[in-house]
């Protein structure tokens, strides 16, 4: 983890594409403007976790819905860097 100290209206760049800038500090919030490219997600902490759990509730059940098919006898899941297993019964 890296802590760094802004002042409003200071920059912060991450890699060479995403730009964050602190506008505004009150109390006990804090004010950011994020310039990103839109094929970069974006998201506060509790709804990028709440996706998480929604998304493997999903999975799971349909994963137990497969597995109670009897024209199911594996499922091909593709992850993310492209990469292929296969979940056998």
């Amino acid at each position: 983890m890296l802590t760094i100290i802004r002042r409003t209206g200071e920059n912060l760049r991450i890699g060479t594409y995403v730009l964050v800038k602190l506008t505004e500090v009150k109390e006990n919030q804090i004010k950011r403007f994020i310039h990103a490219p839109k094929s970069l997600s974006i998201r506060r902490e509790e709804i990028y976790v709440r996706i998480k759990r929604d998304t493997k509730i999903g999975f799971e059940s349909k994963l137990n819905k497969d597995r109670d098919s009897s024209q199911a006898s594996s499922i091909e899941v593709i992850i993310s860097f492209g990469s292929k297993i296969q979940l056998s019964q």
